[in-house]
């Protein structure tokens, strides 16, 4: 295999502008790289360093990639989105993804409405994971799941929890299919607390999230506020840490 030691190779040049594309997102790491090898994802481009293949080739040879490129550790830096590379990374092709296989799961999901965060919005994307969601629906307006900070906070969650862009009408969807819709609110008035509200309801639900600061900009008609009862000072918690328990909660048993 020829060793890419340019930066302006026309392959890397080609790399660096699908980095930024609609169509694909970047991952890298070595733990990502496991998660890819465990569920045998179709990798679009894979590029790996010259000191990563070296000790690895057995690995990198056994990913199902439909482009390969080995690279000097120089230009892989020039790639990579890190501080610290690690000397692998890949793009993937976003996964074709549609409402209704996401509601035909019958599984809670995540609603985002703006969150800005990537790392947040990644985190929420392993929270999902963890606690077997069925998605995380995401504005536009907000960070995006597959943008490369969000992707490496998800740990590799990206890999497995449907992820779809959508907005108050997608919100309707899941209201018709019979999915309660929860609005999360950091305020106890004219909100129910969370414990409170029947586990079945919880098992079949649209959880909105907020952005961080302002929360939830918009009503919906037919949808439940509810709360996290707090006994410390604090005025609100972060989003992320409120998807987590929320994902617990649904998960707790009676």
């Amino acid at each position: 295999m020829i060793i890419i030691k340019s930066t302006q190779n026309e392959k890397i040049k080609e790399i660096k502008r699908l980095q930024s594309s609609k169509n694909f997102y970047w991952w890298e790491g070595t733990k990502f790289f496991a998660e890819i090898l465990k569920l045998n994802v179709k990798v679009s481009f894979l590029i790996c360093s010259e000191t990563f293949f070296a000790t690895n080739t057995k690995l990198v040879n056994k990913i199902n990639a439909e482009n390969q490129l080995l690279v000097s550790d120089k230009v892989y830096e020039s790639i990579s989105c890190t501080v610290t590379p690690q000397g692998i990374g890949g793009l993937n092709k976003l996964p074709e993804i549609d409402f209704e296989r996401l509601i035909s799961l019958k599984r809670p999901c995540f609603y985002l409405a703006g969150v800005q965060d990537p790392g947040n919005v990644g985190t929420i994307v392993r929270i999902a994971d963890a606690f077997n969601f069925g998605g995380v629906i995401y504005e536009t307006r907000g960070a995006s799941p597959y943008s490369e900070k969000a992707v490496r906070s998800s740990a590799g969650s990206i890999l497995r929890v449907d992820c779809l862009a959508g907005d108050v009408k997608t919100i309707n969807k899941f209201q018709r299919a019979g999915f309660s819709i929860f609005l999360l609110t950091p305020h106890c008035y004219n909100a129910k607390n969370i414990e409170k509200v029947e586990k079945n309801k919880l098992s079949k639900a649209l959880f909105v999230l907020g952005q961080e600061g302002t929360g939830i900009d918009f009503e919906i008609s037919g949808a439940e506020k509810v709360f996290l009862p707090m006994s410390g000072n604090a005025e609100s918690l972060n989003v992320a840490v409120t998807a987590g328990i929320i994902g617990y909660l649904c998960n707790k048993e009676n």
